[in-house]
C-alpha cells in the first residue's frame, strides 16, 4: 500500500479537487473542499496533474527507474515529453534524485 502521510493526502486531494472545479457548476464542491473554482490554463492543469502523479509515485516508494518504466508504457502522444519532465522534476523535489536515490 502507498504511504500517504497527512501532507501527501492533503496535497493530492487539493490538486484533484481543483482539477474538478473548472466552472461555477462546481462552486459547492469547491467551497466544500476549500479550492478555487474557475478555468485553469493548460500550464496550471498540467502542474496539478504532475503534482498528483509525482506524489502518488513517491507514496508507492518508487525510484526514478520505476517512474521511467511507467512513463515508457505511454506513447509520446498520450504523455508528451514536457509533461514527463514536469513529473520527473516534481518527483525529484519530493526526495528522489534522477539517479533513483531516495533523499527524504
Amino acid at each position: 500500500m502507498p504511504t500517504l502521510d497527512d501532507a501527501t493526502y492533503d496535497a493530492i486531494s487539493a490538486a484533484a479537487a481543483r482539477l474538478s472545479c473548472p466552472d461555477e457548476r462546481f462552486a459547492d464542491f469547491a467551497a466544500a473542499t476549500g479550492v478555487e473554482v474557475g478555468p485553469l490554463t493548460p500550464d496550471e492543469r498540467d502542474a496539478l496533474r504532475a503534482e498528483i502523479d509525482a506524489r502518488v509515485a513517491h507514496a508507492w516508494n518508487l525510484d526514478a527507474a520505476d517512474l521511467e518504466t511507467i512513463l515508457a508504457d505511454f506513447t509520446p502522444a498520450a504523455v508528451p515529453e514536457p509533461y514527463r519532465q514536469r513529473v520527473r522534476d516534481r518527483f525529484a523535489e519530493l526526495g528522489v534524485t534522477p539517479e533513483g536515490v531516495y533523499t527524504g
